[in-house]
Formats: structure tokens, C-alpha cells, sequence
């Protein structure tokens, strides 16, 4: 079965004009970061007919709002989700830095109510992999760190798992542009630790307008061929692996 770790359905629905994303993974996790995004997913989630649609809600640290605090702690105390996130690091750009204080005081809040919920934590950083390993400790009483759009090396990846995080790395599109760093983390990070992501609509390639959720199928096709495996094999592995990592039941 294929799995998509991350995307943004209702991104995907306002970039396609409004039309219902076709050709989802048979697993997949929603991320929604404002309450019309979340009761749209929740509200395709319970329309779809086959397969299951995972739901997530975070607080992006592009926009650290601790009001929203109050939403996420009624969704994952009503059951309402699977994960918490996207959360974590962003200092890509001067106006992200400027707020460094804002995202540390909703992402330990993030970690919190996660951590009290026993939920998955989707992790986003860029230009911040110093403070992943600074909150260490924390990071470590998680039940699960999923990185979407690993930004780091192979070393890093194997130090996080060396260190007592329970980490899983998605591997997405960067693939297909051929990172060199995260294709030799896709090839060489323990194979029970990595996922496949699109992160639709975003993360596309030169002279692409969105990536669809259909591109997922491209990803477990370049991890294949990174592993030396048949694409059926591969997304049985990685399925056990999202299984793992969102703490749904192994078949």
C-alpha cells in the first residue's frame, strides 16, 4: 500500500481550483495549521471510502500564534487527531529569525501537548538542526518524532536514533531533484526508520505550479531504487514503517 507521511489536502483542493485530490495514498497524514483547513480535512477524511486519511493539526513556526494552542488541545483531547504538526524550527529568513523567542514558546507548548496525549509529533526545521539537538531531552520523551522534509545528513539522522529519539525521516521530491544529501540518507538511514512524503502542494520540482498527492508514487519508486528493491517490496516496508511511526496497528 502506498503511504504518504505528509501533505496538505486543503492546500491541494484551493491550488487544483477547488477540484477533490484524486490519486491519495492509501494512507496518508492530513497537516492543518487553522481551523477551516482542519474541518475541511476532517470533513474529507469522513467522506472517503477507501483507505484512511490521517489528521494532524500544528502550529507552523513560520506563524507562532499561541492562541491556536487552545484548538489543538481540544482536538487531541477529543481524539480528533493523529499527530501534532507541523510544529518545530524555521530561521530560514531574517522575519522567521526575528521571532526565534515566539516559535520556541508554541513549539515546547506543541512537544507538551503531545507528549500529555501520547500523540506523534510531525517536526518541520530549516536552518535550525542546532536546535533539534539542543532540545534533545525533550525530543526524547516524544512517542514519536516524524521529520517531514528531513533537512539534515545521513550522520545527523543516525545520531538523533544513536541518542534515544524515536525518529522516523521522510524522504519526498528532493529525491527526484537528486539531493545528495538525502538521497544518501534514504539509502543508508536504517530502512525501518524512513517514510515517503509529497508534502502536495508543495515541494515541486523547476517548471512545476504544485506537486499532486499522485507524485507519491514517484517517491517509493526513486526509494526502490536507492534500496535495490522492487517497488512492492518497498512500499510494504515503508508502510509498516508509517504504521510505526503514527501508532496505528501492524498488519
Amino acid at each position: 500500500m502506498l503511504t504518504d507521511a505528509h501533505l496538505h489536502l486543503y492546500d491541494l483542493f484551493e491550488a487544483s481550483g477547488g477540484a477533490e485530490p484524486a490519486s491519495i495514498a492509501g494512507l496518508c497524514c492530513a497537516s492543518a495549521w487553522n481551523m477551516e483547513e482542519f474541518l475541511w480535512q476532517e470533513s474529507f477524511a469522513q467522506r472517503r471510502l477507501t483507505g484512511s486519511v490521517l489528521l494532524s493539526f500544528g502550529i507552523h513556526p513560520q506563524n507562532p500564534d499561541s492562541e491556536a494552542l487552545r484548538f489543538l488541545d481540544e482536538l487531541a483531547s477529543g481524539k480528533r487527531i493523529d499527530a501534532v504538526g507541523e510544529c518545530g524550527y524555521d530561521l530560514y529568513t531574517a522575519e522567521y529569525r526575528a521571532q526565534a523567542a515566539e516559535q520556541k514558546t508554541v513549539r515546547d507548548a506543541q512537544f507538551e501537548i503531545a507528549r500529555r496525549y501520547a500523540l506523534p509529533v510531525v517536526l518541520h526545521c530549516r536552518k535550525a538542526m542546532h536546535l533539534v539537538f539542543a532540545d534533545l531531552p525533550m525530543l526524547k520523551r516524544l512517542p514519536s518524532v516524524i521529520f517531514h522534509g528531513w533537512p539534515g545528513g545521513l550522520n545527523e539522522a543516525v545520531s538523533l536514533l544513536e541518542r534515544g529519539v524515536n525518529a522516523w525521516f521522510c524522504a519526498g521530491k528532493g529525491l527526484l531533484r537528486k539531493d545528495r544529501s538525502l538521497i544518501a540518507t534514504a539509502a543508508g538511514i536504517p530502512f525501518d526508520r524512513l517514510l515517503a512524503e509529497t508534502d502536495a502542494p508543495y515541494m515541486h520540482l523547476k517548471g512545476e505550479k504544485l506537486t499532486p498527492a499522485s507524485d507519491i508514487v514517484k517517491v517509493h519508486a526513486a526509494i526502490a531504487a536507492l534500496r535495490g528493491i522492487g517497488t512492492e517490496q518497498c512500499e510494504s516496508v515503508i508502510e509498516r514503517n508509517f504504521r510505526s511511526a503514527f501508532g496505528l496497528q501492524l498488519q
